[in-house]
């Protein structure tokens, strides 16, 4: 089934409605997809259901709308754009089915353009990736780059070759290649991809049909930025979100006995959505700690009212010292100095 441009499963939606005997169905979709979940409920009516449309954000497979099929009754829920359950697993019941959506824009051109840039940047091998849009794009994009004679390596995530999400880019492999492309909309995951590898990064967007590299001068000098100022923090306010794949409420629990130790105050905050409103409302702290989404300390530092870091990052908070800080730091979550007196 195509709806505007993306290539959805049908009949794996129609299995799995039979195969749970389901009536009410709460269809949930990023905000670029909303129109292609629309399309699904039309689906789903023409098969007797009733269908319901989440109109709230969501943010990729970490983020799933249980609480809210539970309020309106609705006995399963679809999951429109991502792969499949990040940093969480979900519940039996309701029953979910995350049904990924497919882009029928062919990268091809745009990426044979983009390896002339490579070769002129004298690359010869690159680690390649790309988010479940343009998974199926993948192979034809990997032979494309070897008949030029670039060595292409690419790893796996939850099963799929090639894929990455804006927390985790595992699948980029060794880390050996030259360079890192990734293939998807915007430049969030090719910037995740370069902080992650430290490697020369390329981002091409099929959308648009612009490829560009990827610099992250402006991004690390942020983070040195905010955490030299976190370092003289005595106040501090622990964001904890209720999303099932960025719930840490351990991690913040652990996080606050450790800030206590040394001294200083916390206080830990739940959120859904997290606004600079909601923060500002909560009063006045000298540094933020995120414990939900990583990326939005890198992406969204203005919703935070003063210095914000993750908890990779506290570390450097705590030993009163930048030294050896790496921006693969802001997403890699490493808990052992929360031990130490």
């Amino acid at each position: 089934m195509n709806v505007n441009g993306y290539e959805i499963d049908e009949r794996e939606i129609e299995r799995w409605v039979k195969r749970n005997t389901l009536r009410r169905i709460l269809v949930q979709a990023p905000d670029g997809l909303k129109s292609v979940a629309l399309g699904v409920i039309d689906y789903l009516e023409s098969l007797g259901m009733s269908a319901l449309l989440s109109a709230d954000h969501t943010w990729g497979g970490c983020d799933l709308a249980l609480d809210e099929a539970k309020s309106v009754g609705a006995d399963g829920i679809i999951h429109i754009g991502h792969h499949g359950p990040v940093w969480f697993k979900p519940p039996e019941n309701p029953p979910i089915l995350f049904i990924p959506a497919y882009s029928i824009v062919d990268p091809t051109h745009v990426f044979e353009k983009l390896l002339d840039e490579l070769e002129r940047n004298g690359v010869k091998s690159i680690g390649l990736a790309t988010t479940i849009q343009h998974i199926t794009w993948l192979t034809s994009l990997k032979e494309t780059a070897r008949k030029r004679g670039f060595t292409v390596e690419t790893g796996r995530y939850a099963g799929f070759e090639g894929l990455v999400v804006g927390c985790d880019y595992s699948s980029l492999g060794t880390g050996k290649s030259d360079a890192i492309v990734v293939v998807a909309g915007g430049s969030f995951h090719a910037l995740g991809a370069a902080i992650w590898s430290g490697l020369p990064t390329w981002g091409l967007d099929p959308y648009t049909g612009v490829y560009r590299r990827v610099e992250l001068k402006s991004v690390l000098a942020s983070r040195l930025y905010a955490l030299s100022r976190a370092m003289d923090a005595s106040s501090f306010l622990l964001i904890v979100s209720v999303k099932p794949g960025q719930k840490r409420m351990e991690i913040a629990m652990r996080v606050k006995e450790a800030l206590k130790r040394r001294g200083r105050k916390a206080i830990i905050a739940v959120f859904n959505d997290l606004s600079r409103e909601k923060i500002e409302n909560l009063g006045v702290f000298d540094a933020y700690i995120n414990t939900a989404c990583p990326r939005l300390v890198i992406d969204d530092p203005e919703i935070f009212p003063g210095p914000s870091l993750n908890i990779g990052e506290l570390k450097y908070v705590l030993q009163g010292s930048l030294e050896g800080y790496s921006l693969r730091d802001s997403l890699f979550l490493d808990l052992r100095f929360l031990e130490d007196p």
